[in-house]
């Protein structure tokens, strides 16, 4: 849990925040999913004082938001908490989980703010981690969700960016994921495909079973984008073993009804009922309304492709009531679009003709271009085969606007996004060039330094050997003048006539000489020229 990380000076590790929720998303969300709105309203409403705060970041962090408001409701009373006692690291923490509620609520406005705020914080405090959790999972999903595809693009990416440097590898590949999924959306399928591949691969490396499964799953998607519905369904079987693996319901649900939308453009329609009707089983019995509305639409569908009318109409009405009431506008449109498709198969033009117009004002409401696009060109071919040429001319023109137009943004995206992509890869090779010249200069400042000192080292040892010569230079001389008699000399104490090795008996003169360099001049001491010549006087010279 978040809370027994907390560091002992009451701060939270930001990294190891930042990848307990990834690891939430990908491995304990499942499990804590089990653990009921009820049991979380129990604790928090018997915690009091200080350990209110703690808990409400716990809940945050690790729980599915059955209820968006309520997750909103604690986040604001979290920061109501913090600014009388602030903590800056909390307040990122609350400020991303509480983007995460907002777009469970579909408050996508409040969601992109939120994570712009969330960014902002992280940038702030040089949190890296928290820097690419705002762009992935507060900026990109939600503008993934709102359709602004290509700044999802660009956050997702950026975020992969961080987190490879970071060296968090789980999250670099749940990035790659999201990227994939988005730049698909965008038409472009070569290089999402790349994406989903290689995050499956990571995935792999790590042994993260779930999230290879995801991997897995969206690949088979972009399959059957690509038109290659042989490898989708391989990709979804794949997915499907993996989900059932690790026991994931939601998961196996997704991969079985992905693989009956493969079997249904295969025309295979009874194998499409059985996977739509299987995953349809699992949604109804999670509860989850949207997931269920959207199988009703799938198998409405597959029955009218085998003209049974009388079982499709009513799913397909269920299903449109089921997204209206939920104020999935979208889904509602997708599902009009449907509706119509039926009627005009059953040979119902007025009724299907009535019911494109519909969902022409729903999609232009919510400014859906690409449903926009499909449903003038149902209408067009309505009008003609009621004969009304005129009508027809109209719904085509207006389909080769909405057509031009849709082309025209989705190029402008994707320029966005390109453009958004160069400048954030032209912004880190700057960085990286930066660092490589501060990089050199160091070394050479360090190369100049170790000259400096090589040069007066070297100039020491010169000055040391050229005095060394000079000191054994002078020893020589020395040792060629002086040449020294060591050891007892026997001397006579009479004659003064000293003994050599061999035993004879030497003159003192010839023996010093023959044995040093010294040579001898006779002269007279005072003392011996008295007592030899006493009448005479002693020179005053000092040498006789």
């Amino acid at each position: 849990m978040v809370i027994s990380s907390q560091a002992n000076d009451g701060s939270y590790p930001s990294v190891w925040v930042s990848k307990a929720f990834i690891a939430f998303l990908l491995v304990l969300a499942p499990a804590l999913h089990a653990q009921s709105e009820e049991d979380w309203r129990s604790r928090l409403e018997n915690a009091q004082g200080s350990e209110r705060l703690p808990l409400i970041v716990e809940y945050l962090s690790t729980t599915f938001y059955n209820d968006p408001q309520f997750a909103m409701d604690l986040g604001q009373e979290a920061m109501d908490l913090l600014d009388r006692k602030p903590d800056e690291h909390l307040e990122l923490v609350v400020t991303c989980a509480m983007c995460r509620a907002q777009q469970e609520a579909r408050e996508l406005d409040g969601a992109i703010s939120q994570g712009e705020l969330c960014l902002e914080k992280a940038e702030q405090r040089d949190e890296m981690a928290w820097q690419a959790w705002a762009h992935l999972w507060c900026l990109g999903k939600s503008f993934s969700k709102k359709d602004e595809l290509g700044l999802a693009v660009v956050h997702s990416m950026h975020a992969v960016e961080l987190y490879e440097e970071l060296g968090d590898t789980l999250s670099q590949a749940m990035g790659m994921t999201w990227a994939g999924m988005d730049l698909s959306s965008l038409g472009d399928l070569t290089t999402g495909l790349e994406y989903q591949l290689q995050a499956h691969q990571l995935f792999q490396a790590l042994g993260n079973r779930r999230g290879e499964a995801q991997a897995l799953l969206r690949t088979g998607v972009i399959y059957s984008d690509l038109k290659d519905d042989e490898s989708a369904l391989q990709y979804s079987r794949q997915a499907l073993q993996a989900f059932r693996d690790i026991g994931s319901d939601n998961g196996a649900a997704a991969a079985l009804h992905n693989m009956g939308t493969s079997h249904l453009i295969l025309e295979q329609y009874d194998l499409a009922l059985a996977f739509f009707e299987e995953s349809l089983e699992i949604k109804e019995r999670l509860e989850q309304p949207r997931a269920v509305a959207l199988r009703w639409l799938a198998i409405g569908v597959v029955y009218s492709k085998q003209q049974k009318p009388a079982k499709a109409f009513p799913l397909l009405h269920r299903a449109l009531k089921q997204f209206e009431d939920l104020e999935y506008k979208r889904e509602a449109v997708m599902a009009g679009l449907q509706l119509a498709k039926a009627y005009q198969r059953d040979g119902q033009p007025r009724l299907a003709i009535e019911r494109t117009r519909r969902t022409i004002e729903m999609a232009e409401e919510i400014g859906v271009e690409e449903r926009n696009n499909e449903v003038y060109l149902l209408l067009a071919d309505l009008e003609e085969e009621r004969g009304d040429l005129s009508a027809a001319l109209a719904a085509m023109r207006r389909y080769g606007e909405v057509k031009d137009r849709f082309i025209n943004d989705s190029n402008s995206r994707r320029m966005t996004e390109m453009a958004a992509r160069y400048q954030a890869e032209s912004q880190a090779w700057e960085i990286e060039e930066l660092k490589k010249q501060k990089a050199l200069q160091a070394l050479e400042v360090e190369r100049q330094r170790n000259l400096r000192i090589g040069s007066l080292v070297g100039f020491g040892l010169v000055l040391a050997i050229i005095a060394l010569f000079s000191y054994r230079s002078r020893l020589r001389a020395q040792a060629e003048e002086i040449k020294i008699l060591r050891g007892l000399l026997p001397i006579c104490i009479h004659c003064k006539n000293i003994r050599d090795n061999a035993g004879q008996w030497n003159v003192l003169e010839a023996y010093v000489e023959q044995r040093t360099d010294a040579t001898f001049s006779h002269s007279l001491c005072p003392d011996c020229f008295r007592e030899h010549y006493p009448d005479l006087d002693y020179p005053q010279s000092d040498r006789v």
